[in-house]
C-alpha cells in the first residue's frame, strides 16, 4: 500500500526496488559483509577475527565440485574489487572514507538530487498540512 502497488498490477521487482529506493538483498549483504571486513582489517594482526580472515585450512579437499563457502565468496569479491592480497585491502581499509566509497559505491549526483527533492516534498506537505 505504501508504494500504491496492488496485486493485479504487473510491476517488476526492479521497478518496486527503484520506487522504494532500495537495492537487492544480495547487494545489501555484500555491502554489510565488506563493512565488517573493513572493521576486521583495521584490527591488530594478533586479534582472532583478523587471524581467521587470512587463515587457510590445511589438507586435501574431498572429491567433486568445491563448495560455495564464505571464504571463496569473499576471495572472489576481493579480486573483483581490485585487491590482489589482503594486505592491499588492509591498506585501503585504513582510509575509512575511501573504504566507504569503495564498499558502498559513489553517490551519484542524481541520487543526491532525488533524495533532497523527496525530503523537500515531504517537508512541504508537512508544512502545508499544519
Amino acid at each position: 500500500r505504501l508504494l500504491k502497488i496492488y496485486w493485479p498490477m504487473k510491476v517488476s521487482n526492479e521497478e518496486v526496488r527503484r520506487r522504494a529506493r532500495t537495492c537487492t538483498i544480495s547487494e545489501q549483504i555484500r555491502r554489510r559483509r565488506w563493512r565488517w571486513i573493513g572493521h576486521v582489517l583495521r584490527m591488530n594482526n594478533q586479534q582472532n577475527p583478523r587471524i581467521a580472515l587470512t587463515w587457510a585450512p590445511e589438507g586435501k579437499r574431498t572429491r567433486g565440485r568445491p563448495k560455495v563457502t564464505w571464504r571463496r565468496t569473499v576471495e572472489g569479491e576481493r579480486q573483483k574489487m581490485g585487491f590482489t592480497t589482503w594486505s592491499e585491502a588492509a591498506t585501503a581499509a585504513r582510509d575509512r572514507a575511501g573504504w566507504r566509497r569503495q564498499v558502498n559505491g559513489p553517490i551519484l549526483p542524481e541520487e543526491i538530487w532525488e533524495t533532497s527533492h523527496h525530503l523537500f516534498l515531504r517537508l512541504q506537505s508537512h508544512v502545508l498540512s499544519q
